[in-house]
C-alpha cells in the first residue's frame, strides 16, 4: 500500500510539476519579447524626437536631420587614421610677436577633397 501511494504520489507531482515549467518558458520568453519591443520603440522615439526638433514646418530640413546623423557618425571618426586615407596634409611655421614675446607656431593643413582647407595649430614655442 505504501508503494501504491508513493507511486501516486510522485505521479501527481510530475503532472503538477509540467505546467509550472512550461509557464517558467513561456514567461522568460515574453520577457525577452517585450525587452526587444521596449528597445525597438526606444530607438523609434529617439528618431521621432530629432526628427520634431531639427525640421522646420514644411519639412524642409528632413534632409538635414540625415546628413546631421551622418555627421554625428563622422565626428567619431575624425581622428581614425584610415578615414583621413587621400587628404594631403602640409605643414607650416611662422614667427609670431605677442607684446616682447616671439613665438614660433606650426599649422597643420589640411586639404579636403571637396577644396576646403582645414588648419590646425600644432605646437607654439617661445624663441624670445
Amino acid at each position: 500500500m505504501k508503494k501504491l501511494l508513493t507511486l501516486v504520489f510522485a505521479m501527481v507531482l510530475l503532472v503538477a510539476a509540467a505546467p509550472i515549467t512550461e509557464a517558467k518558458a513561456t514567461n522568460a520568453a515574453e520577457s525577452v519579447n517585450a525587452l526587444a519591443q521596449k528597445q525597438k520603440r526606444d530607438k523609434q522615439e529617439e528618431r521621432r524626437r530629432d526628427d520634431r526638433y531639427e525640421r522646420d514646418r514644411y519639412r524642409q530640413n528632413s534632409r538635414y536631420n540625415q546628413d546631421r546623423r551622418y555627421r554625428q557618425n563622422r565626428r567619431n571618426n575624425q581622428y581614425n587614421r584610415n578615414d583621413n586615407r587621400g587628404t594631403q596634409f602640409d605643414y607650416q611655421t611662422r614667427y609670431v610677436r605677442q607684446g616682447y614675446r616671439l613665438y614660433k607656431e606650426v599649422y597643420r593643413v589640411k586639404y579636403l577633397p571637396n577644396g576646403k582647407i582645414q588648419t590646425k595649430l600644432i605646437s607654439r614655442t617661445r624663441v624670445r
